[in-house]
């Protein structure tokens, strides 16, 4: 009897504790929803499908094991927890999953991860790891961006330093990410080498932002106070207490300190020893290595290591310093004209075949939309992440477009934001033979059918949306949706009706202009 008791315990136990878990991720919303929803939302409080979030990152409540197959071998591990290689089992999709363990977890680190989540679904940027899907039973699954480069801090183990050129080009696009957070009034507070890795092992491999459990939102007028970080990339006000954003600008100066000589800028032999130095911004530039690099990269880091707050420069200002300009690759291209035709092709199709683009697009691995991406930075002159209208007219200016032609190119901005973020325009810039294989198409389709009965739902697609837009989609709209697609009239999406959808250039859309 008492054994049955203390299973029954156990098995009572479990369930609190899964409860507590989707409640956890549920409330997640809460952080992420007002961020996400940008622009797409009526006055009067209704969410308006003319303007749609592309955040599309599920609380799953599947088992994991039934979507993805797991590889045994990890790719990393932390406190709470292992990283993994998954392969979708229906789309053959290859991705990290992050298995986190609540019991290894105080009541903060849930909180902390809650808040992780909920910031990584509105991100939307080339140098920030994108989050797909969530799962939770006993432990949470966080389904993620494969990126198999390994840590910019292992990468300096094995060379020591950099050269000026390679420095200055991840530099570029750390300053690129912070910028876009502090955009958006997040503070990571945690950026350091081990944060950032690499996309793949090639030598000009993207640098990828991850970890965000410490993170926080700013308030207008108001200062963080929670003194977190690791002690050596933390600025001295953080060890005061009272500090903003900027204090991601001084954690950058380590980085690119560290990047050029090897070695950290505050002596670390022991802790009351680093903080002291860093109170007082107490640094050197020794002989070697630093008599060889550049007076430019060396008055960079001195502008960084400002003890004021309010004199050290913005990540903005950073990326427009000589060094960065300089060193850095900055190819600037007016926009090509294939990807004018593609968006025009966009902006004339059926909300439905919008939305099922802007989800693709945040289907592909990065490595498979590089040169969308080369031309996507070469836009954003202030490289904060996103276009603005004047950004993309400038892009244009040598093709004597008109007025008009300009302004009906802005209306990619599906979120209503009033700037292209990445995704927006990845869906938008898409050329029919990439989006319509068999493969990518199956793939898209798939995650609009949560339940895997092979038709999409009007229930589904409003789970889906209310993913990024929130709850309090009218289910007319919802109808209208279903409708571009549903060429039977049975109230459902079938893959052969989706397909029919995403490749036919007269099943409810204007004729699509051949790419150039």
């Amino acid at each position: 009897m008492g054994c049955c008791l203390a299973r029954e315990t156990d098995a009572e136990q479990n369930e609190h504790a899964k409860a507590k878990l989707a409640q956890t991720l549920h409330d997640e919303f809460d952080v992420s929803r007002p961020l996400i929803r940008r622009g797409a939302v009526e006055p009067h409080g209704e969410t308006d499908l003319a303007h749609f979030s592309h955040s599309f990152a599920l609380n799953n409540d599947k088992k994991i094991d039934d979507v993805y197959t797991m590889d045994i071998s990890e790719l990393g591990r932390g406190v709470a927890g292992t990283v993994r290689k998954a392969v979708d089992k229906s789309t053959k999709a290859v991705r990290a999953v992050k298995i986190i363990n609540p019991k290894c977890m105080p009541e903060h680190g849930m909180r902390a991860l809650k808040n992780e989540v909920g910031l990584m679904r509105m991100l939307d940027h080339p140098h920030i790891v994108k989050l797909y899907e969530v799962f939770h039973d006993t432990s949470i699954y966080l389904v993620m961006e494969l990126c198999t480069g390994g840590e910019l801090f292992d990468a300096i183990i094995k060379e020591s330093s950099f050269s000026e050129h390679r420095a200055s080009g991840y530099m570029k696009q750390i300053f690129g990410a912070v910028f876009y957070l502090h955009k958006h009034a997040i503070v990571h507070r945690d950026l350091k080498p081990e944060n950032l890795i690499l996309q793949d092992t090639s030598p000009d491999a993207l640098i990828k932002l991850i970890d965000f459990g410490i993170a926080a939102k700013m308030s207008p007028g108001k200062s963080l106070t929670q003194r977190v970080g690791t002690t050596s990339y933390v600025a001295p006000e953080v060890l005061l207490g009272e500090y903003n954003h900027k204090v991601d600008v001084w954690s950058c100066g380590v980085i690119c300190y560290i990047l050029l000589s090897g070695c950290p800028p505050f002596d670390m032999s022991e802790e009351a020893h680093t903080r002291k130095n860093i109170r007082k911004a107490r640094y050197e530039f020794t002989p070697d290595p630093w008599d060889n690099i550049s007076e430019d990269a060396k008055n960079m880091i001195k502008s960084i290591f400002t003890l004021s707050a309010d004199d050290r420069p913005e990540a903005s200002e950073l990326l427009q310093h000589s060094w960065i300009q300089k060193e850095a690759e900055l190819q600037k291209k007016p926009l090509q004209q294939g990807i004018i035709q593609n968006f025009k092709a966009y902006n004339h199709s059926r909300k439905m075949k919008q939305i099922a683009l802007s989800l693709i697009a945040t289907q592909f691995q990065q490595s498979e939309l590089d040169k969308l991406r080369q031309q996507f930075e070469a836009l954003d002159t202030n490289g904060d992440g996103m276009l603005s209208k004047e950004e993309l007219a400038q892009g244009v200016d040598s093709l004597n477009m008109t007025a008009a032609d300009k302004e009906e190119l802005m209306k990619i901005d599906s979120d209503g934001s009033g700037e292209i973020d990445w995704t927006e325009f990845v869906a938008a810039a898409l050329d029919r033979e990439t989006y319509q294989t068999k493969d990518v198409l199956w793939s898209a389709f798939c995650a609009f059918d949560i339940d895997g009965d092979g038709q999409i739902t009007k229930t589904e697609l409003k789970t889906i949306l209310e993913a990024g837009n929130g709850t309090g989609i009218d289910e007319s709209k919802i109808l209208e949706l279903i409708a571009d697609g549903d060429s039977d009239g049975d109230g459902c999406i079938s893959f052969e009706e989706f397909c029919q959808m995403m490749t036919s250039t007269s099943f409810g859309d204007a004729p699509e202009p051949t790419p150039a």
